[in-house]
């Protein structure tokens, strides 16, 4: 039966009026976008607790969201430790938000054991710092990727923090400024090396699973995908071992288990959560969902024989998909692996 219209908009009502309940009338801009830039080289933590944070993303956010190539931030980092009053601004704010999200990651008890600090006080000091660092980064107008995955983190950090239909919007400028820097498009049109394409479709993809998300929550039709046509193909399935910044060709992507294993699915799964009218062209995208090709049965070969129908349906051959070439790679001794 068709649902009646009026019971999604009270149903709608209801989830808005939930909202305002739990975040109250505090509709402020996140933080100033015409503010000053300003120093904020002692906000940032000593060398060892950076290192520290530094590992604990590694650790606990990277499996997740797969937006860094570790190899090479990792060497940015450790040369920015040594100075903090020169970092270049872009990395800077992308070390915040990696501060900031770190912590985020902690309990409350990992946090005091490890940084003598409580949790709220350096997720205070952190939030400051990466939206000054943002600022100082000129966010809104500036064209460095580092930039945009700072505001990304940021905007993941802040989720149980704000109401999600202030969030949704935040989310719409992270959308805009991808689009204005091509995210959505494939990085070959405009001859990008493999390596910087490879970074740049991780975090398109990301920001595309986190819009869609949000979206759902607040009840909006209105996505990345849905305003930002996009040709850009889906992530390698590879680690960041085999990217290489002077590397002229992608590396080979592989056909078992890797690094971006929780990230594929995830994106995977928001793709198929698209309408079919918005839905990306899986062809376009190199999605391995387009070269699935399932192994009839023996009852499929016979319905086969006397129908023109496909042996499975597709959401059978849609689930095939997921399991051969996702699932059946997961190993439960790794933690990221059991929350496929």
């Amino acid at each position: 039966m068709l649902r009646d219209t009026s019971d999604d908009e009270n149903e709608r009502l209801t989830i808005h009026h939930s909202f305002d309940t739990m975040f109250g009338d505090t509709d402020g801009f996140p933080f100033n976008v015409c503010g000053s830039p300003a120093q904020i080289t002692d906000l940032h933590p000593p060398a060892i607790k950076m290192f520290q944070l530094w590992q604990v993303y590694i650790n606990n956010v990277n499996p997740l969201l797969k937006i860094s190539h570790v190899p090479t931030l990792q060497a940015q980092v450790v040369e920015a430790a040594a100075d903090p009053a020169k970092i270049f601004k872009p990395l800077e704010a992308l070390m915040f938000g990696i501060y900031l999200v770190a912590v985020l990651s902690l309990t409350d008890e990992e946090v005091e054991a490890t940084f003598n600090e409580g949790k709220a006080v350096l997720l205070s000091r952190y939030h400051q710092g990466t939206q000054q660092a943002l600022i100082n980064a000129g966010f809104m107008r500036s064209n460095e990727l580092m930039v945009l995955q700072a505001y990304f983190l940021y905007l993941f950090c802040i989720v149980q923090y704000i109401d999600p239909r202030s969030l949704f919007c935040l989310i719409g400028i992270a959308v805009r400024i991808a689009t204005r820097l091509g995210l959505h498009r494939d990085g070959i049109r405009f001859g990008l090396s493999p390596f910087e394409t490879e970074q740049r479709k991780r975090l398109w993809w990301q920001i595309v699973a986190f819009d869609k998300r949000i979206a759902e929550v607040t009840g909006s039709a209105i996505t990345a995908l849905s305003s930002s046509p996009t040709d850009c193909r889906l992530p390698l399935n590879v680690n960041d071992a085999d990217l290489h910044i002077h590397a002229k060709e992608p590396p080979t992507p592989s056909t078992g288990a890797t690094e971006m294993l929780f990230c594929l699915t995830r994106i995977e799964l928001t793709i198929a959560a698209v309408p079919n009218g918005m839905r990306p062209n899986p062809v376009d995208l190199n999605n391995p969902f387009a070269q699935h090709k399932p192994t009839p049965s023996p009852a499929d070969a016979t319905t086969q024989e006397t129908s023109s129908q496909p042996p499975t349906n597709g959401l059978d051959r849609y689930c095939a998909h997921m399991e051969s070439t996702y699932l059946a790679h997961c190993d439960h001794g790794i933690p990221v692996s059991s929350l496929l």
